[in-house]
């Protein structure tokens, strides 16, 4: 009797033994089933939002660029608003839609209250790189605004005291105009 009563202790207290031990291997068989996400640390997340910002800075300098080229075509001596090249120009400036996209990319993460502040200077650094096209942008759409509103007022080549199509040269400048004050703000 002694070695089933033996048997019988040391199996009530081996059970909790055994119940762990079985816990255990449906933990493992349950952790290989769903392996955990890895988790990106701050400093590459970071890094990756910077080289996305660089990238958008660098595409909207392009655009910049490409927008100046039209609308120095527009604010060059001589040209006269009821030219091919003025019309041209205007379409070209006038397309505003990319531009307010593209500065939206990029100004999107600053908001967020995850950053660092040393990832917030980052980001102001680069965007501190468009200001000088921008600024050329805005100098020349408020000569061109200058000019159309002297048209509008019965300046030289006008067709009439209010013509449609000078008018809406002036709109597309005037809406150009307005969004990249709001960039240059």
């Amino acid at each position: 009797m002694d070695t089933i009563r033996s048997r019988q202790i040391s199996e009530a207290l081996n059970y909790d033994k055994n119940a762990n031990a079985m816990v255990f291997n449906l933990e493992k068989k349950r952790v290989a089933a769903f392996p955990e996400e890895e988790v990106v640390p701050y400093s590459q997340i970071d890094a990756e939002l910077l080289t996305q910002i660089s990238e958008g800075v660098k595409a909207m300098a392009v655009l910049l660029d490409k927008k100046y080229a039209s609308l120095s075509l527009m604010i060059r001596p001589g040209s006269r608003a009821n030219s091919q090249e003025f019309a041209m120009g205007v379409s070209e400036v006038g397309q505003i839609e990319l531009v307010a996209q593209i500065y939206n990319q990029i100004v999107a993460p600053f908001g967020s209250a995850n950053l660092t502040q040393q990832t917030r200077q980052q980001i102001l650094i680069r965007i501190h790189d468009m200001m000088r096209p921008v600024s050329r942008i805005v100098a020349g759409l408020a000569k061109a605004v200058n000019g159309l509103v002297s048209e509008l007022r019965g300046g030289e080549a006008n067709t009439g005291p209010y013509s449609p199509t000078i008018t809406f040269y002036f709109v597309r400048c005037v809406e150009a105009l307005a969004l990249y004050n709001i960039i240059y703000e």
